[in-house]
């Protein structure tokens, strides 16, 4: 995991795209920010990686300003991960993966509503 998670910052950092990921459960959910062409790239990536199934996409909507300016990747996890002292992360226990769920979705809620 630790090895997935550096290779996914080199490739953000790259590529201009900061953001979040989850690991919870067997299950990832990702938050990506960044240029339109970077984030559709990352995507058909995401969709045409064999080590993935059930790709979905929750939301996409433009932002003013970044949420995650500072980090190419923040990490969550089950606190298990912490032995490894990853830079940029946060442990997650079971009911915060609903939590981050029902956010990302109200984000998307409020975003439809605005425009």
């Amino acid at each position: 995991m630790v090895l997935l998670v550096e290779r996914a910052r080199l490739y953000n950092q790259a590529a201009g795209i900061t953001g979040h990921l989850v690991y919870f459960d067997h299950s990832f959910m990702q938050y990506a920010e960044g240029p339109s062409a970077a984030i559709d790239i990352l995507w058909r990536k995401l969709q045409s990686d064999p080590r993935h199934f059930d790709v979905e996409l929750l939301a996409r909507f433009p932002l003013a300003q970044r949420r995650y300016c500072g980090s190419s990747l923040m990490f969550s996890a089950m606190p298990y991960y912490q032995q490894y002292q990853m830079t940029g992360f946060s442990p997650v226990e079971p009911g915060d993966m609903d939590a981050l769920l029902a956010s990302c979705l109200s984000q998307q809620q409020t975003r439809q509503v605005a425009t």
